[in-house]
């Protein structure tokens, strides 16, 4: 199953405002991720573990484009398992999280491990080079990264 919601470019608006807000918009998908889909959080938990009406659960979390473009999340369905009751749950989590129903301490530790996977993928000078061009090719700059981690 996918689900998708529409997400603004990685890097926008004619402006340094606008270009810092819409970096801030995609790093708070990538937050979005760890706190819905990763194996720790209480949708994943839920679905896939207590439940198992779910076998897979996750997000489009590093998808980075230079025009606007797609937030999917997928789900791979146990047997039986209902799609409209497990499109409700995705957005019902969702909602949530806008409605700020999620515990503070929970999105700063999903920051935190945001900024220190990143760095600690680049393990190669190669890693390092093939990071700094996705950054460039989406953000116009190396730049993009800095405001990014922000």
């Amino acid at each position: 199953m996918y689900a998708a919601w529409r997400t603004p470019a990685f890097v926008s608006g004619r402006t340094d405002v606008a270009r810092a807000a819409a970096l801030r918009d995609t790093a708070a998908l990538r937050v979005v991720h760890g706190l819905l889909f990763s194996e720790s959080a209480p949708l994943y938990q839920r679905l896939v573990v207590e439940d198992r009406s779910v076998i897979e659960l996750g997000s489009w979390a590093g998808d980075h484009s230079i025009d606007p473009h797609l937030f999917v999340a997928t789900a791979v369905l146990a047997e039986g398992a209902e799609f409209d009751t497990t499109l409700g749950a995705l957005q019902g989590a969702i909602d949530a999280l806008a409605e700020g129903e999620v515990d503070a301490e929970r999105v700063e530790a999903v920051k935190s491990h945001v900024r220190y996977a990143l760095l600690t993928d680049m393990q190669t000078p190669s890693d390092v080079a093939d990071m700094a061009a996705r950054y460039i090719a989406v953000g116009g700059s190396l730049d993009a990264l800095d405001g990014y981690l922000a």
